[in-house]
């Protein structure tokens, strides 16, 4: 959030990160940190919000549970809504939205740069299999 926040800013995000005077020359910590951002945003689902190296892998390893998460805002205005409306469906509890997260079943840890990297490495031999 501090990169996002410096991007708007228009500063350096070592001095969001470090709280330096954002007025000193770009480092090459600054581009790093750019470049790193745009990558995590350019590999962001646009459906669920994971990695995509994350929520399009086939390794039987991974799979997904649904969680829920309750919005006590989100709840009070559909229930204000609710209130307005002839539609009286059961959908779930009010302020509460499923969502997927990512399990692996072996328990290892997902998040890592050995499982992007097998994701990519896949990806490269399913697209040219003889490289």
């Amino acid at each position: 959030m501090l990169i996002e926040a410096s991007i708007t800013a228009g500063i350096r995000p070592t001095s969001m990160i470090l709280h330096t005077q954002p007025g000193k020359k770009w480092t090459d910590w600054d581009f790093l940190c750019i470049e790193a951002f745009q990558i995590a945003k350019n590999e962001q689902c646009p459906h669920c919000g994971m990695p995509v190296w994350i929520c399009r892998n086939e390794d039987a390893d991974i799979g997904f549970k649904i969680v829920e998460d309750t919005c006590f805002a989100l709840r009070e205005v559909e229930i204000e809504d609710e209130k307005n409306s002839n539609k009286n469906k059961y959908k779930a509890p009010k302020g509460t939205k499923a969502r997927p997260e990512a399990v692996s079943y072996s328990k290892a840890e997902l998040f890592t740069a050995e499982v992007r990297e097998a994701y990519y490495k896949a990806q490269r031999d399913r697209l040219h299999p003889e490289s």
